[in-house]
């Protein structure tokens, strides 16, 4: 399941160009982004946030996840940006228990690789 997740080539070109410490100081930045996405998204903060917001933030993380390896994440963040686009806001709120156990797997993924203490 991990290859699915992550892709490990990207993963290890990283590691490999900038050194596993600073492959683990971005993906460390990137959990921390991660993190206070899902944060918000599970919030009554995260409800009454203008969709906008939201989407713009859902952008940001997906073009990190594209850039760390994490490509089911940017797969499923691009897929719920385009459906809010086209069907609103209510096309996010149906994915999100996904896109939480999804982020569940990937912050595994990420640590079995040896990232991520």
């Amino acid at each position: 399941m991990t290859d699915e997740i992550l892709n490990k080539r990207v993963l290890g070109e990283l590691s490999e160009q900038l050194s596993h410490e600073t492959a683990e100081i971005l993906l460390t930045r990137y959990e921390d982004e991660t993190n206070a996405l899902m944060t918000l998204l599970n919030s009554q903060q995260g409800k009454d946030a203008p969709v906008k917001d939201l989407i713009k933030y859902i952008h940001k993380t997906a073009g990190s996840s594209a850039q760390l390896g994490l490509s089911a994440m940017r797969h499923k963040l691009n897929m719920i940006e385009v459906n809010v686009n086209q069907q609103g806001v209510d096309a996010l709120w149906s994915e999100l228990g996904n896109l939480n156990t999804l982020w569940i797997d990937s912050k595994e993924a990420i640590r079995n690789e040896g990232f991520l203490s």
